[in-house]
């Protein structure tokens, strides 16, 4: 239920998909001692951090940091696991079903190597992490502010009822977002419907209580407490009060913690722990020799609560489509204004029912059949199938991203203001559009700023870089383009006004016209600046070729005197400058700009990008990867000298 809101952010499902990958990697060498699991957790770590997006890789080290010596040292006692319910099924007793296990004979040692193995992940994406600490050393994130609010996405306490009220909370008749603005988390705190979303189904959710329940008991009768349930709720309760905001003094400063925003995203971590808990109970129903009526009835109950709230939550989809002519968000053809009414038809229904209870089927003919189970699996492919559904119709009434038949990229081939643009940009190459919004704008084809969106250098968001009257004109901004028919200055033309396809559709502003208008006698992107700062008359140089490409910018220019070329792009450590083909000395105009001296005369001036902090992290990751295969060999063919990590061996000295 944390994936599906978040489709709009692709990074979530990218980075989710590892972290039960690595976890599962690190309980099976905690298990089996075997290297072939320590050395697929650095590579499963490796691949999540190589994607780029470092949030949920940051839960996943956090789960790992903490899981790892509990796992090792102190969840390896087991005597305590209670059935299902807390009690020895088809008896009163109260004594707990014993299922002990010997404690880890090196859990020092063993750690060690997961920690090694976790270190020897990050080895390995060094090439990615090393030029991404270098930009987070210089961007808008190297200090808390209103440009890095670590408090965005904070989920409010009264919001925690989602969990198990979701006909209420994620029904369209419910403004989420009005509700966060008259009563916002930690009383100022930015947040919206997806950042706030925390759902774990409403079956999972008796599951998970069912678990409680039963530790609960165990304390109160003075028993051992099972050490796995305590475990995983301290995860839950830690993770899920954090992503309210209240332990953020706390950690504000702290490595990690001060770097990424959105402390709703931590829900993931709850989310994943009440699973596990939740699935720890099923999972004892499933093989426990007698069946639990009262574990039976309670998945009943789940099933019919949560096909309640599907049936409530279409309801209200109905009545907001018999108001308003609207498209429906819980049919399956979302290219139908209409669809095909507002629960999904009996046909589709059916086909959903039997992959869940088909695959549900073939896993458990794969493994042992206790007594009764025909009913035990049948009630489990029924709480899956009513949660499947539950979780499909919730995705689609909290979330930002909307299904349509043809994306505006499409359309971007079509679009008049890239056309234009592309049209001024053969005969001023140096051309720069100022847009509106973030990421969009680049994808016109041309120079275009801004360009960042929440992760960029600190330059590009310092307002003291733009406090002087002529910032967009010595920034080399030639176009403009803007919601407002009046331009900003008298200095600007217009050249074309209306609807463009791609831009109106991707912004959402249909029938709403654009601007694109002209400066007169721009600068461009490449400028000639006097010693003294100022900008030389267009009469003492001449710019013979301009050619910009990702990691590199050459140009040719003819100069009557002496002065500074500005290049109006980002100087970010990684560039450097030839004349003529001679290294030269970059020079850093208005805290912002690269400039090179030249002398009067023809010069050919090349920036090229060439990062030390990319050359420095893919030779920590070609080292790791070396260390890794060497490891491998030794474990492979030599593995007396590493027996000591076999826990057989260590049983038999004794």
């Amino acid at each position: 239920g944390w994936f599906s809101p978040r489709t709009c952010v692709e990074w979530a499902i990218i980075g989710g998909t590892w972290l039960p990958a690595a976890l599962w990697c690190a309980e099976s060498f905690l298990a089996s001692r075997r290297w072939r699991y320590a050395i697929g957790l650095s590579g499963v770590l490796a691949v999540q951090l190589l994607a780029g997006h470092f949030q949920i890789a940051w839960f996943t080290l956090l789960l790992l940091a903490v899981y790892v010596p509990a796992r090792a040292w102190w969840i390896w006692d087991n005597g305590s696991r209670l059935s299902a319910l807390g009690f020895r099924p088809g008896t009163d007793s109260r004594s707990p079903k014993a299922e002990s296990r010997k404690p880890l004979s090196q859990p020092r040692r063993v750690t060690t190597v997961a920690f090694a193995a976790m270190l020897c992940g990050l080895g390995l994406a060094a090439v990615q992490l090393a030029p991404t600490f270098e930009l987070k050393q210089r961007s808008q994130r190297a200090t808390v502010g209103k440009e890095h609010e670590l408090d965005f996405g904070s989920i409010p306490p009264w919001y925690w009822t989602q969990v198990f009220r979701p006909s209420h909370w994620y029904s369209p008749l419910t403004d989420r977002e009005a509700a966060f603005r008259e009563s916002p988390p930690l009383g100022h705190s930015r947040t919206n419907s997806a950042e706030a979303h925390l759902y774990f189904g409403l079956a999972p959710l008796l599951l998970f209580g069912v678990c409680v329940v039963g530790l609960l008991r165990e304390l109160v009768a003075r028993r051992s407490a099972d050490r796995f349930v305590v475990f995983w709720l301290a995860v839950a309760i830690v993770s899920g009060l954090y992503t309210s905001g209240w332990l953020l003094p706390l950690t504000r400063h702290l490595p990690g913690f001060s770097y990424f925003q959105g402390l709703g995203r931590y829900g993931l971590l709850t989310t994943w722990a009440v699973a596990v808990l939740a699935g720890s109970v099923a999972d004892r129903f499933l093989r426990e020799p007698d069946v639990s009526r009262r574990l039976a009835w309670t998945l009943i109950v789940g099933s019919l609560w949560s096909l309640s709230a599907w049936y409530l939550l279409g309801d209200d989809v109905a009545h907001v489509m018999m108001t308003f002519p609207t498209f429906n968000p819980l049919s399956l053809e979302p290219m139908s204004a209409l669809g095909a009414g507002p629960l999904m038809s009996v046909l589709q229904l059916f086909v959903l029912m039997a992959v869940v209870i088909g695959v549900s089927a073939v896993l458990w003919w794969l493994s042992e059949r206790p007594n009764e189970i025909d009913v035990r699996v049948g009630l489990m492919g029924l709480v899956l199938l009513t949660t499947s559904v539950e979780f499909w119709t919730i995705s689609r009434l909290v979330t930002f991203t909307q299904m349509v038949e043809s994306p505006p990229l499409k359309s971007l081939e079509q679009s008049p203001v890239r056309q234009k643009l592309l049209e001024a940009a053969q005969t001023r190459p140096t051309l720069r559009l100022f847009a509106p919004g973030a990421n969009l704008p680049s994808t016109l084809g041309v120079s275009s700023a801004p360009i960042y969106l929440t992760f960029g250098p600190a330059e590009y968001v310092d307002d003291s870089l733009r406090q002087q009257d002529d910032w967009m004109r010595r920034g080399g901004v030639t176009h403009l383009l803007s919601f407002e028919p009046q331009p900003l200055a008298k200095s600007m033309q217009l050249i074309w006004q209306g609807d463009d396809p791609f831009l109106n559709r991707a912004w959402g502003r249909s029938g709403q016209p654009l601007y694109l208008y002209e400066l007169e006698q721009p600068l461009g992107r490449l400028q000639l600046h006097a010693f003294t700062g100022e900008v030389s008359d267009l009469s003492s140089w001449k710019m013979t070729a301009f050619e910009s490409r990702a990691n590199s910018v050459e140009c040719s220019v003819d100069l009557t005197e002496a002065g500074v070329l500005v290049l109006t792009d980002l100087d970010y450590p990684g560039w450097s400058v030839t004349v003529d083909g001679h290294a030269a000395k970059s020079i850093r105009i208005d805290k912002l700009f690269r400039g090179v001296r030249l002398e009067p005369g023809s010069h050919r001036v090349v920036w090229s990008y060439r990062p030390r902090s990319v050359l420095l992290g893919a030779v920590i990751s070609v080292v790791t990867l070396l260390m890794l295969a060497a490891a491998a060999y030794v474990r492979f063919w030599h593995p007396q000298r590493l027996a000591w990590l076999d826990e057989a061996n260590e049983r038999d000295k004794e």
